[in-house]
């Protein structure tokens, strides 16, 4: 990602940037930055505090960070969402609830800025995938969907007769409001 990035900063004429590729959570830089970005990685993290106090204490007063991943449900369900997306990819720790990114952002000095949410609907296969449709994780999977009371099932997106799945993905722009 990084050499992709580089290349089109370059055919951009881009040059006042600098790539970086090291473990976010020991870089101890002289300096601050502009601008944090972080795409599909968040719920990845275990740490959410520390991902987001060190994001405030890496930028400048005016600075923005950019966030973009998957959502998760409101209320009860995001507990059984972030269960099912680990069976599914075991890196995976737990997507964030809108309510969380304003929860982040006021605790730790950021103001909203701006966001977009979308829906992107996926058939179970591709949104299986890697998994193969006919193992027997799939075949396990689909059982426990199928176990699922109607609302539990809407609140995660989930069509058991069109076998499809909603998710939603945001893009959350935070400004740092103080330093």
């Amino acid at each position: 990602m990084i050499e992709k990035a580089r290349e089109l900063a370059n055919s951009k004429g881009i040059r006042n940037i600098d790539f970086i590729n090291l473990d976010f959570e020991l870089f101890r830089p002289e300096f601050k930055f502009d601008v944090i970005t972080i795409r599909m990685a968040l719920h990845h993290f275990r740490d959410k505090d520390l991902f987001f106090s060190k994001s405030s204490e890496l930028l400048k007063a005016g600075g923005s960070i950019l966030i973009a991943d998957m959502l998760s449900p409101e209320g009860n369900y995001g507990d059984l969402f972030n269960s099912l997306e680990r069976l599914r990819d075991s890196t995976h720790v737990g997507a964030l609830r809108e309510e969380d990114y304003k929860y982040y952002f006021k605790k730790y000095g950021l103001t909203e800025a701006g966001r977009h949410i979308t829906t992107e609907k996926f058939s179970f296969s591709e949104w299986l995938y890697p998994i193969d449709e006919k193992s027997k994780i799939a075949f396990d999977y689909l059982n426990f969907l199928r176990s699922l009371d109607s609302d539990a099932l809407d609140a995660i997106g989930f069509d058991l007769p069109n076998m499809t799945l909603l998710k939603k993905r945001i893009i959350i722009q935070g400004k740092k409001t103080r330093n």
